[in-house]
Parts: C-alpha cells; structure tokens; sequence
C-alpha cells in the first residue's frame, strides 16, 4: 500500500506513527526524490514536509548530509534489504546523532518503488555511553596507579574472572580462577581474621579491612587486607562477592617489629631495675664468702669442707653475677663508653676468636668489607655479638653446617640522603629455621628453644640489648627449612680515618672450625 499511496495520502499515514519518518521515491532514472516525511522528523531535523517533497536530496540538503543519505538509499536499494547505520545532522539546537533504518518498500511487481526510512534520535544515549566509557578509562588508569588489586567470585565462593574490567594480578595473573579463599590460606602463620572472612561470606553480608595470610600458587606469601560486598541479581539471586584486596605484608611487620621492640624495652627496664637490685645483694655473698675463706685458709689446720663449700659458694655468686651483667646489658644498664673503631678490623678478629671458641664442627665463611667510616662501638661488644650469634648458628646448624659472617655498608637507597651511614653485620646459618612466632619472642630474656640446663636465654638478649646501645637495630628472618639470618644495622660516623683507607683490603675467608 506505501508503495501506491499519493503524497498527501502517504503523509496522514506517517503521521500516525510515533516517531520520525521520511519516504523517497525510487525514480527510473535510479535517482532518489522525498515523497513525504512525518511532523515528528520536522521537529527533529527542523525541516518541513512542503520544503522536501518531490525534491532530491542534493537538492534540499547540505552537501555533505546529501552525499551520505544518497550512498546508504543506494546501498539499500542495490542489496534490497533493510539497512541500519548511524550518522548525524545539524540542528538549530545543535548537532544530533541519529541511528537510521532504510527499509525498502516493494510494488505488486517486485521492484522496489520507494524506501522509508526511521531516524531515532540516539544522541543522549551516545554522549552517555562515550561518558561511561572515558569513565571506565579513568577508572583503569586509577586501578593501575593503586596498590590494591581487584577479586570477584561466583555463588560458591570460587574465584572467577571479570568480564568488563581487568584485574591487576589477583584473580588471573596468578592463576587462582576456581580457587577459595580458604584454598590462599597460610596455614603456616597465625588465621588472622580468617573467620570472620568466613562467617562474613556464608551470611552474604559485606565487611570491611579484614587481614589473612596468603600463598600465592606460585609459592608467593604475604598477609592481606580485604574487604568484599556481595552481588546479587535484579530477581535477588546471590551471585557471590567482589572486593579489593591490599598486600599489607611491609606494614603489618613493622607493627610486628615495633611491638616486639616496646614490649622488650618494657622488659628490659624491669629487668633492669631487678638486676641491679640483685647485684647489690650479690657483693656481699661473693666479697664475704672470699674474705671467710682467706681466714679459714690461714688456720693451722684448715677445714676442708668448709673451704669447698665457699669455693661453691663464691663460684655460685660469681655466675649469678655474669647473669646479671647480662640482664644489664639487654636493658642498657651496663654501657661502657664508646670510642671510635674500625670496625672491619674489629669484626675481622671478633670472627676468628668466635670461631676457636665454637663447640660444634662447622664451616664458617666471612666477608668483610673495608669501610672507611668509624664506628663509635667498644672492640669487646662487637666480640660479644659476634661470638654469641655465631654460637647461636652453630647451635642452630649443628656438625657440618655453614655460617656465613659478612659485614658491608648499608646501601644508600636505604637511607635518607642526610642520614649518617650506616653498616649492615649479618649473621647467617644453614639450620632449620625458626619455628612460627619464635621470631617474635628470641630477643627476650631468658626465652631459647634448648632443653633445660642447655642454655640461659640470655646470648641474644646481649645482642639485642648490645646493638640498641650503639644506636643500632636488630632484627632475623627465617623461613622454615631454610635457616635464619640475623641482622644488625649499627650507625657510623661520617669521620673518615685517611691513614687506614690505603691499608683496609676486603677480607674473604673460610674457617673451619
């Protein structure tokens, strides 16, 4: 019926539809000339019915909008069907993005005799889509300069991939996809708030900055902040959680390490106070037992047991003493004065000595850097150090195994650029590591791992306390299996000691023991 209907007749029909509408004839020559358009296209495009009809387009529009509308009526009436594209005309109101449908309108003898056509006006849904996407550009860019990574799972709690959004190295990069997060678990390490994350999940309710510890397939560890809401869809069916997750591993150590220093500070200045009571009452014991027996020795006849016992009695006291003195070096309260050293010299013979002093049969390998700084340490704290965390290695290895001394100065990436120097005294061995949460506790006093009568507890306090009075920090890592590495990083003086730059070489050894 379009195809036959007069122009004022095929008008009042296109009135009737909602929306924009134009119709062409198909004229013989081929060409392409406006039969009628609707009121609803003459509000949009701001032309009129009388203006365009039985006129070409060339004839009535721009050229630019002309030659295009041409190409796509060509194009529909050379492939006979219905053809949709997008393009855009200027406006008194601005310019419009259209989306158009050509469909061709054949007669009663199969030729196609006119072709309507359906412009809608798409230009708010257009400028909403190119917002959205430059939003979603931001929104990678930012994902990208964050530290935090994205997550999602399904219904069962099994990670899945993102379909719009590229995740930064959770889910994909690391190959979880079908894991749980019980699957992540370090179950090597204390759960943290792994039941919380759990009852969380099961009750599909959101929560916030979480912390576990991870491992990663790849063998990767490191303790995480999460924090999920759950996803369901418009019916309400449970879809699962997406969330973001930190890698706080740095952070929750430092916390570790600066309560572990608080706590040991607060005990050492109890047992400070403890010691110094003690070794008061000490004096007398041993002054008074030596005095008694220097008397009874001068009798005629002496008695034998009773100098034996204050020979007990004096030696008892006497290592009470040096457990004391131990305690008031932890706690700070047994400092001697400090005096400017070259270190690399002083640690070169505290090695050696240490070294004849083991009990155990091991290897010991050194390598000591020449450091042209001073430092302000006393030749026997650094033997003290040395020989107690060697003994502690060899201790920790046993018959046969390796210790590796080596001391350098701290590179300058570590430090601030005004800070003093500083050098770095490492102690590593072969042994089987430290078991979980001993790091924490194996600078307090009194605190080993040896059976009972092996050992006091005091050797790495000494250190501890030793390393704070030069200003200096302490600290070990260990995984299990692997053995464990202390570390002291004690401060040098920016005062060079030109007469011994030209005699300080580098000093690499193997001792055997």
């Amino acid at each position: 019926m379009l195809t036959t209907l007069p122009a004022e007749a095929l008008g009042a029909v296109i009135d009737a539809i909602g929306a924009p509408v134009f119709v062409v004839e198909v004229t013989e020559d081929g060409g392409f000339r406006f039969a009628a358009l609707n009121h609803h296209l003459e509000a949009l495009a701001g032309v009129s019915d009388a203006d365009l009809r039985g006129r070409t387009p060339s004839e009535t529009l721009p050229a630019d909008l002309a030659g295009r509308l041409t190409a796509r009526l060509q194009q529909c009436l050379t492939e006979a069907r219905r053809l949709d594209y997008e393009g855009f005309i200027d406006t008194e109101t601005g310019r419009r993005r259209l989306r158009v449908t050509l469909t061709p309108l054949v007669g009663g003898d199969g030729v196609i005799r006119r072709i309507m056509g359906t412009p809608l006006d798409i230009t708010e849904s257009y400028t909403l889509a190119s917002q959205l996407e430059q939003e979603r550009a931001l929104f990678g860019e930012l994902a990208e300069l964050s530290g935090d990574w994205f997550w999602k799972t399904d219904e069962t709690g099994r990670f899945v991939a993102f379909d719009l959004v590229l995740e930064r190295d959770g889910v994909r990069n690391v190959g979880v996809l079908g894991m749980t997060r019980r699957d992540l678990l370090d179950t090597a390490l204390p759960p943290e708030d792994m039941a919380a994350i759990d009852a969380a999940m099961a009750d599909r309710r959101p929560f916030r900055d979480l912390v576990y510890p991870q491992v990663l397939p790849d063998g990767t560890r490191r303790i995480v902040r999460i924090s999920g809401n759950p996803r369901f869809s418009v019916d309400g069916r449970f879809l699962g959680f997406v969330g973001t997750s930190s890698d706080i591993t740095a952070r929750h150590n430092w916390i570790k390490m600066q309560y572990a220093r608080h706590k040991r500070e607060a005990l050492g200045r109890m047992a400070g106070g403890l010691a110094h009571e003690l070794n008061n009452l000490l004096l007398p014991v041993v002054s008074l037992s030596r005095r008694a027996r220097k008397r009874l020795a001068a009798l005629p006849e002496p008695p034998d047991a009773i100098l034996a016992m204050l020979d007990d009695i004096t030696a008892a006291g006497r290592a009470a003493r040096d457990v004391v003195g131990g305690v008031l070096t932890y706690s700070g309260g047994g400092m001697a004065d400090q005096g400017p050293v070259v270190l690399s010299e002083v640690v070169a013979r505290a090695v050696d000595t240490a070294a004849g002093l083991l009990t155990q049969s091991v290897r010991v390998e050194r390598s000591i850097e020449p450091l042209q700084d001073l430092a302000a340490v006393t030749a026997s704290d650094v033997s003290q150090v040395v020989i107690n965390l060697m003994s502690n290695a060899a201790d920790a290895c046993g018959p046969g195994g390796t210790i590796w001394v080596s001391l350098a100065a701290e590179p300058a990436p570590s430090r601030a650029d005004d800070s003093a120097p500083r050098a770095i005294l490492r102690v590593r061995d072969n042994g089987p590591g430290l078991q979980t949460g001993v790091d924490e506790r194996v600078f307090d006093p009194f605190f080993t791992t040896k059976p009972v009568g092996e050992g006091s507890g005091l050797g790495l306090s000494v250190v501890y306390g030793i390393a704070r009075n030069w200003g200096g920090d302490v600290s070990v890592a260990s995984t299990p299996g692997e053995g464990a590495v202390f570390e002291i990083r004690l401060p040098l003086l920016k005062t060079a000691d030109a007469d011994r730059e030209t005699t300080q070489t580098p000093q690499t050894r193997t001792i055997l023991s």
